[in-house]
């Protein structure tokens, strides 16, 4: 099956991207607040839009949260070492996912 987005150069580029920066789609969708899917059909083109309203800004935006993610608070969050932290984001990912969310969460400016 070919997808939308061999036809569509700016989602191969935002694959590309979260690809260099060796992130993973389930470790972008944790930090959206969405289903690992959704980044997947976004970044085929199965899907113009993802849930919730989010779009490119905020697929941008999260991308670079992951990247620059603090990696010693998350393993401190973890109770492991940094170097041991690769291991735990396959070995216990739902862990991971949770330590992730919170560390790279933003906070909305009050009103």
């Amino acid at each position: 099956m070919v997808h939308r987005s061999v036809g569509n150069p700016a989602r191969v580029r935002l694959r590309e991207l979260r690809l260099e920066a060796g992130i993973e789609q389930y470790e972008l969708a944790a930090v959206m607040g969405i289903d690992t899917t959704e980044v997947s059909r976004f970044e085929t083109g199965q899907r113009d839009a993802m849930p919730r309203g989010l779009g490119l800004t905020d697929y941008l935006a999260a991308l670079e949260r992951v990247r620059t993610a603090d990696w010693n608070q998350i393993a401190f969050a973890l109770g492991v070492t940094v170097r041991e932290v690769h291991l735990v984001r396959r070995r216990r990912r739902q862990d991971y996912i949770e330590a992730l969310r919170r560390l790279t969460a933003t906070t909305e400016p009050a009103a």
